[in-house]
This record gives C-alpha cells, structure tokens and sequence, in this order.
C-alpha cells in the first residue's frame, strides 16, 4: 500500500529543487559549484533552502563545479617597496602637484564591485577612476590613465596610495562634508507643555501632503557659534525661501534675568516677531500652516494664529523628515553658513542676498523653474488675486 501511496509535499520539494538545480548548473555551463548554486538559489530566485541539501543534491545528480584555484601567499619581508615622496605631508598650493588613489570594495548581489580612484589633493576633486569585478592591475592602470589623460600633468608629478585614507577625502569633497546622516542617541525628552495633541502633525489637513494648495510653511532654525541662529522659512509647493535675522539682544553674555526673553536672540518672543514681520509680506493666501518641530522658541505659536492667522503644526520628536522640504533647504543654506561659524556676523541685508540666491536657483521639481518664478506664478494668478510681486 505504501509503495502507491502518492508523493509527500516533501518529495515533492525536494523534485521540484532538483530540477531547479539541475538547471542553474547547465546555465552555468557546468562551472558553478554548491556554494554558487546556493547563492543563485537564494538570491537570483528568492528560495531559500540549506546549503547542506543543495550539496547532497548536487552530489546525487553527479554534478560538480570547476576547482578553483590554490590559494598562495607571498612573504612581504624581503619585498621592495616605493620610497616615500610625500612624508605625510598633504598640503599643497597648487593642482596636480600631489595625487592620491586609493581602492574600495562595494559588496553586491552579483558579487564584489572595485572602484579605484584618483583625487587631486590641492582642489579635493576626483581626476580619474575605474571600475572592475576584480582587484587587479588594469584597475589601477584605468583610472591613472584617466587621471593623466584629463589633467596631462607634468614629469614632476607624485601619486600615493593613501590606504584607505580616501574614503574620509571623498566624502570631505561632498557638499555636506559627511557620506550619511549619523544618528546620535539621544534622550527622552519630556512632552513640551505648549503643545496639545490637536496640534500634531498628525491633525494638519491632508491637502499638505500633495502641495496641491499652495501657502503651507516649513520653519526651522539653524545654530551657529555662541548660541547665534538664522530662522528659515520654505513654502511647500514653490520651495520659495524666507530667512529669518534673529539678532542678539542687548546684555547677551550677562546673567540673564529669571523669566526674561531669550537674549540669544532666537527665544519665543524673538522667532515669533521674526516670523510675523517676514511672512506678513505676503497676500493671506499664501500664510496658510506653519510646520515646526518641538523647539521651545515656538512656545507663542498661539499669537501667531490670534495675530497674523498662521496656523502651527507640529512634527513628532526626533522626526525631521516630517519636514523634509526645511531640511533640504537648510542643508543648501550650509554652503552659505557653515557649521561652527558665528551666525550673528550676518546682517539683515545678507540673509536677503543669500534667500534672493537660493529662491534663483532652478529646481528640478518645479520644471527647472526657480522658487521665485512659481511663486510669481501664484501671486499673478487669479486664483490670488492681482497682488505685486516679490522682489
């Protein structure tokens, strides 16, 4: 009875794997071992089987992968190696008087990826680079035939391999200085007494989210030397940039007085004039919702609805992707003032130039038009009104 009894599911599997294998084997002309068809299985067809039973099919199946080669080392003891030109010392006045190559490895799921690369020290610019599969002579070869074929340096030149050194000069040539975003561990922070839950982000009207209607804000504040910050302003849907002068106080470096304003300049009474001045330019259309975090200086948002009518939400601790369109912005701004600089050294006239700059430059996502140009759009627009532009 047993011998007509109908395959299990098991059976089945272990069938249907087989043919699977037997076929990855044959498109691999016969090269692939287990350790390869284990790889291909699970990450070119998503099964995920033991490497233990793809052996024992393999081996069922008589099928067999090429042998690889032996691998054998060399003594670096005896080895000459190159004198050292440079002697630690990485500054130079000019271009092309010192490069610097170094190879990364990139792990894929076709398998390891090497990129070599060439930086010129002085302009902190990559001058040539190669990719291959294999970390190899023509990898180094490839990109210093780049290099030399785009710069054309002179006979005098000196390149170094900076063991591993590189990957710290490519991300400083980055705009923002760093390759990623690192988190930082920070503490619970108790829930903030001017905020109440009807006015989380979470309650803001759901036409925000597709920057359908225009007049929805981004606010945020950037810090600089000796507690002095600038105050940025982003309208969702034109991108279009406010800055915000938020100048030091009188007796700023003295003891400060028990429940007296924030002589920083950038406390709750400061950001809220600031922000009343500089949005009350603009047609009542254009003022709808502002979108802050959970910083103390908004503590007096509820003036701001009773004065101006400007509706403030608020993002969840620790979430500034919640305003992701402020965070682009200040990141830009950052070109403009660094981190570790003194913020208060800038006057109102130079946040204009600076806003005035960035509203000019054209975005992708408005169709390579600038901020100042689709906001123009709104502002001629009937469904505004006939209202001047902004200069």
């Amino acid at each position: 009875m047993w011998r007509r009894r109908s395959p299990s599911p098991r059976q089945l599997r272990l069938a249907w794997l087989t043919e699977l294998v037997r076929a990855i084997h044959a498109d691999s002309r016969g090269t692939y071992g287990w350790r390869r068809v284990n790889a291909e299985l699970t990450y070119g067809h998503g099964v995920i089987v033991n490497r233990k039973t793809v052996r024992k099919v393999m081996r069922i199946q008589g099928l067999h992968g090429l042998p690889g080669s032996r691998k054998t080392f060399r003594s670096k003891v005896n080895m000459a190696t190159a004198a050292d030109l440079v002697e630690r010392r990485f500054d130079r006045t000019a271009p092309d008087q010192l490069w610097v190559t170094d190879i990364t490895e990139h792990p894929t799921r076709e398998g390891k990826v090497y990129c070599c690369v060439v930086l010129d020290v002085f302009s902190r610019r990559v001058v040539g680079w190669s990719i291959d599969s294999h970390q190899a002579t023509p990898l180094v070869t490839g990109a210093l035939g780049m290099a030399i074929n785009n710069r054309n340096p002179g006979p005098d030149q000196t390149v170094i391999h900076s063991r591993g050194a590189l990957r710290r000069d490519l991300a400083a040539c980055l705009r923002t200085g760093r390759a990623l975003r690192v988190p930082r561990a920070r503490s619970q922070g108790r829930g903030k007494k001017f905020i109440s839950p009807e006015i989380m982000i979470s309650q803001r009207p759901a036409e925000v989210e597709d920057r359908a209607v225009p007049g929805r804000w981004e606010g945020d504040r950037i810090l600089g030397l000796g507690s002095s910050a600038i105050g940025t302003l982003v309208e969702r849907t034109t991108r279009f940039t406010l800055l915000l002068h938020l100048p030091r106080m009188t007796g700023h470096g003295q003891p400060r007085v028990k429940n007296g304003p924030a002589l920083a300049g950038h406390g709750a009474e400061a950001v809220r004039d600031a922000i009343a001045t500089s949005i009350t330019t603009l047609p009542d259309q254009l003022r709808r919702s502002l979108t802050w975090d959970q910083g103390a200086e908004m503590a007096q948002h509820a003036e701001l609805r009773i004065d101006i009518g400007l509706a403030t939400y608020f993002c969840d601790p620790h979430s500034p992707w919640q305003r992701g369109t402020n965070e682009n912005t200040n990141g830009l701004l950052r070109q403009y003032f660094p981190k570790g600089t003194d913020l208060s050294n800038h006057s109102a006239g130079d946040l204009a130039a600076v806003a005035a700059a960035l509203n000019r430059r054209p975005r992708k996502t408005l169709g390579w038009r600038t901020p100042a140009e689709a906001l123009d759009d709104l502002l001629h627009s009937g469904q505004h009104g006939s209202v001047a532009t902004t200069p």
